[in-house]
C-alpha cells in the first residue's frame, strides 16, 4: 500500500550534467538584467519572464502549462483523487451566522452551486431566505462574493464581489426585505474597503482606492482615503473623511460604533504598529482626537456605553486589554493583563461582556470577562483546534462562533453569553472517519538553538517499514498563527498511510509579538531555519526519510518553500510552492509588493537589502539535484505577481541536475486566493496530491 520506487517523468530524457551545467551558464546570461545595490551586482537572468502581456512570455506560459498538464493527467493516482475530493468537496454547510437585528445572515454551500450564496434567518427560525447568488450572475466575469457586513438592524447588507476572485473588488448593497439593489449604491476600488454601517443604516463609510488610470499598484495604495457613502446617492460626491497617507506602507479604515457616538480612523503600518484616532461620528467637520500612537506596537479597539477599550501589544508582547481615552499609557487602567502562556488575539463587547479570542500553546480558545476584567468562564471546546469566527451584538446575550480541529470538520455553536451554556448551530457531514488518526504536539530545536512546537497527524497504524511518507506544510510570517485547522485536502494523504506535520514557525503569530518579530525583517532567515530544522526533526526521529519527504506552502509559505529548496535541496524529495514570493529584490515593484516592506524590509535600504539577498531564492538557484517541483500560479493575482513562479521556474530547470520534474501549472480566471469555484478546488487538491504521492511513492 504504501511503498514503490517514486517513478520519474517519462517525457524527461537524461542529460549529461557536465553539457546541463553549461546549458544553465549560458541561459543565465541570454537576456539577462543585472542591477547594482550598495556595490553589490545583482544579477537578473530571466527578468523578460516579468512582461505577462509580452507573446513570448505567453508562449513560455503556455508551452509549460501544456507539460505540466501532460504529466499531471498521466497520473495513475489522479482519477481516484478526483472522485475522493468530489466527496470532500461538494457538501452542504453553512458559514458562522453574522447576528444584526433580528436576523442572521451567513453563506450556504450546496451541493449544486460552485459558489456559496449569502442568505438569512430570523433569529430563532430555521427557514432560509435567499439575498445573494453570484452563481446566476455572468459566467464570463467569474466573479465571487469577497465578504458581507449587515448593517446593525439588519435591513440591508453590503456585499464585495471581485472578478476571477482577486482582489480588486467592487461594493453592492442590497435591502434585505425587498431584494433591491440601486446602481448608485456600487464603488470600485474596494480592495481594501473594510466597510463600517452608520447606526442610522443609511450610510456606511469605507476606504477606496482611486480608478488604476495610469497609477501604479503602489501610487493607487498610497493614494487611498477613507469616505462616507449615504446610500442612493453618488458616489463621485461622497465627503473625504481621513486624506491618503501617500504611503502605500500604510493602511486605513474606518469603524463607526453600533450606538452613532463615535468614529475610530485607524492607520496601520505593515503588521506591526499602528495608530487610531477618534472624534463624534455625528460632528463631520471635528478634528479627530488622538487614542493610540505607537510606531513599535498595534492596538485594536473596541467601545461600550462610552469606554474605550484598547487590545494592544503595548509593553506587552502577548497582549493585554486597557481602558483608555487618550495616547498616554500612564493614563491607561489595565483591565486584562498581559498572561505568560496565554497570547490575546481578538476583542469584542457583547452582552455588556468582554469576549476575547486567545491562543494558548498554538491552539485557540474564548474567554469570557466582565466589563472590569473579571475572568467568567472559558467556553469549552471539543480539543485543541482553531475558532476562526466569534460573531455577536453587543446588547443580546447571543454568541456565534466557529470550531474546527485537524481532525473536526468546521462546526457552528451558539453560546448565551451569561451562562456559557453552549449549543450546536450547524456541522458538516463529511465522509471521513477521524477516529483512524492521531494528532500531537512535540518541540524541537532550531538552528541557533529555539525551541520550536510542532503538531504531527498520521494513522494510529504503524508503518511496516517504520518509515511513513510525511508532508511538511509552512508559513511563518505576518503574524498569522498556524493552528489545528480542518483541511480536506489531507484526508486522502492520511488515508493513503501518509503524514502531515504544521511546525509554529517564528514570523507567525502563536506565541505573540515577539515570535513574529523574530522572523520578520534581518531575523527572516529564522523562519527557513525553523522550517529546515522541522525536516531534519522528521528525518532524525524517524518519522520518514529524505526520500519519503514532501514539503508545500503558499504566498509566503511559498516562499518559505523555495528558500527551502535552494537552501537545502537535499533534504526533500518532492514540492509544491503555490503563488510564491520568489524574487525578494524586485518583489515592492509588483502587485501588493510595496505595502509589505515593514514585514520583508526594503532593497533600498542596504541593511534590508543585505539581509534579502541573502536569501532571495530566485538569486540561489544554482546547479544542484532538485527535487520534484510543482508550481502553482494565478493568472488573476493582483496580490503576488504570477513573475516570481515564472522567473524561479526558469532558474531552476535551467539550473536542475536531477532527472525529477520542474513544472508550472497556471490555474486560469484565478486570483491569489483561489478562483472561489468548488470544481476548481477539487482540481487543484488533486493535482497537488497526485503529484507529491507519485512523487514519494505513496498509493
Amino acid at each position: 500500500m504504501l511503498l514503490r520506487p517514486p517513478a520519474k517523468p517519462p517525457e524527461k530524457p537524461g542529460v549529461n550534467v557536465f553539457w546541463l551545467v553549461i546549458l544553465f551558464l549560458f541561459s543565465a546570461n541570454l537576456q539577462a538584467a543585472d542591477d547594482a545595490f550598495f556595490g553589490v551586482p545583482v544579477h537578473d537572468p530571466f527578468r523578460w519572464l516579468e512582461e505577462a502581456k509580452d507573446p513570448k512570455v505567453r508562449q513560455w506560459v503556455s508551452e509549460q502549462d501544456a507539460q505540466a498538464r501532460k504529466f499531471l493527467n498521466k497520473l495513475p493516482q489522479r482519477s481516484r483523487l478526483l472522485a475522493r475530493y468530489h466527496e470532500l468537496y461538494s457538501v452542504e454547510h453553512l458559514s458562522t451566522p453574522v447576528p444584526a437585528g433580528d436576523r442572521l445572515f451567513f453563506e450556504t454551500h450546496l451541493k449544486n452551486k460552485q459558489k456559496p450564496v449569502l442568505v438569512w434567518r430570523a433569529t430563532g427560525s430555521t427557514s432560509e431566505h435567499p439575498l445573494v447568488d453570484v452563481n446566476r450572475l455572468p459566467k464570463e466575469k467569474n466573479l465571487s462574493l469577497s465578504s458581507f457586513t449587515p448593517s446593525w438592524d439588519g435591513t440591508k447588507v453590503l456585499y464585495i464581489t471581485a472578478e476571477n476572485n482577486a482582489d480588486e473588488s467592487v461594493i453592492h448593497v442590497v435591502d434585505v426585505d425587498t431584494g433591491r439593489e440601486n446602481p448608485l449604491d456600487v464603488i470600485e476600488g474596494a480592495n481594501y474597503a473594510d466597510p463600517s454601517w452608520a447606526a442610522d443604516s443609511h450610510g456606511f463609510y469605507y476606504t477606496r482606492l482611486p480608478a488604476r488610470g495610469r497609477l501604479s499598484d503602489a501610487q493607487r495604495v498610497a493614494q487611498a482615503d477613507v469616505r462616507f457613502h449615504p446610500l442612493e446617492s453618488d458616489p463621485g460626491r461622497d465627503r473625504r473623511i481621513c486624506p491618503p497617507t501617500g504611503d502605500p506602507q500604510i493602511f486605513l479604515n474606518a469603524r463607526a460604533t453600533s450606538d452613532g457616538r463615535w468614529l475610530f480612523i485607524i492607520k496601520q503600518r505593515g503588521w506591526t504598529s499602528n495608530s487610531v484616532v477618534f472624534r463624534p461620528a455625528e460632528s463631520a467637520f471635528a478634528a479627530f482626537s488622538p487614542l493610540f500612537i505607537s510606531t513599535s506596537s498595534m492596538a485594536e479597539v473596541a467601545e461600550s456605553k462610552n469606554r474605550f477599550f484598547l487590545m494592544t501589544s503595548d509593553h506587552a508582547p502577548h497582549e493585554r486589554v486597557v481602558e483608555a481615552r487618550g495616547p498616554d499609557s500612564r493614563d491607561w487602567r489595565t483591565i486584562i493583563p498581559e498572561q505568560a502562556d496565554t497570547v490575546l488575539r481578538s476583542l469584542r463587547v457583547i452582552d455588556n461582556h468582554l469576549v476575547v479570542g486567545t491562543v494558548s500553546h498554538a491552539a485557540e480558545g474564548i474567554a469570557v470577562y466582565s466589563m472590569d476584567g473579571r475572568k467568567e468562564r472559558e467556553i469549552s471546546l471539543p480539543t485543541l483546534g482553531t475558532v476562526p469566527e466569534i460573531h455577536g451584538q453587543e446588547h443580546s446575550n447571543a454568541l456565534y462562533f466557529s470550531f474546527q480541529s485537524f481532525m473536526t470538520p468546521p462546526v457552528n455553536y451558539r453560546v448565551a453569553v451569561d451562562s456559557g451554556k453552549t449549543e450546536l448551530w450547524s456541522k458538516e457531514d463529511l465522509p471521513v472517519d477521524p477516529d483512524r488518526f492521531q494528532v500531537k504536539q512535540v518541540w524541537y530545536k532550531s538552528k541557533d538553538g529555539a525551541t520550536i512546537s510542532m503538531f504531527i497527524v498520521e494513522s494510529k497504524r504503524p508503518v511496516p517499514n517504520g518509515s511513513r511518507a510525511f508532508l511538511l506544510h509552512g508559513y511563518g510570517g505576518f503574524n498569522e498563527a498556524e493552528l489545528p485547522r480542518f483541511n480536506p485536502a489531507i484526508y486522502p494523504w492520511l488515508q493513503a498511510g501518509g503524514g502531515y506535520a504544521v511546525p509554529n514557525l517564528r514570523g507567525g503569530g502563536e506565541y505573540g509579538e515577539a515570535w513574529h518579530e523574530a522572523g520578520m525583517l534581518l531575523h527572516k532567515q529564522k523562519t527557513f531555519d525553523d522550517f529546515i530544522a522541522a525536516a531534519e526533526y522528521l528525518i532524525g526521529t524517524g518519522y520518514t526519510t529524505r526520500d519519503r519527504l514532501a514539503i508545500d506552502g503558499t504566498s509566503n509559505g511559498g516562499l518559505l518553500v523555495a528558500a527551502a529548496l535552494t537552501q537545502r535541496p537535499d533534504l526533500f524529495r518532492a514540492a509544491v510552492c503555490k503563488v510564491p514570493l520568489t524574487d525578494m529584490i524586485r518583489y515592492p515593484l509588483f502587485g501588493e509588493g510595496s505595502s509589505w516592506i515593514p514585514e520583508y524590509g526594503s532593497p533600498e535600504n542596504e541593511q534590508e537589502f543585505r539581509a534579502l539577498y541573502a536569501y532571495s531564492p530566485y538569486h540561489h538557484v544554482h546547479v544542484a539535484r532538485y527535487p520534484a517541483v510543482l508550481f502553482l500560479s494565478a493568472d488573476s493575482d493582483d496580490r503576488v505577481d504570477p513573475m516570481h513562479a515564472r522567473k524561479m521556474v526558469a532558474a531552476l530547470q535551467a539550473a536542475n541536475v536531477s532527472k525529477e520534474p520542474i513544472l508550472l501549472l497556471t490555474e486560469y480566471q484565478t486570483g491569489h486566493q483561489g478562483a472561489g469555484r468548488t470544481q476548481a478546488t477539487i482540481e487543484e487538491a488533486a493535482d497537488r496530491t497526485a503529484f507529491l504521492m507519485e512523487e514519494v511513492g505513496l498509493q
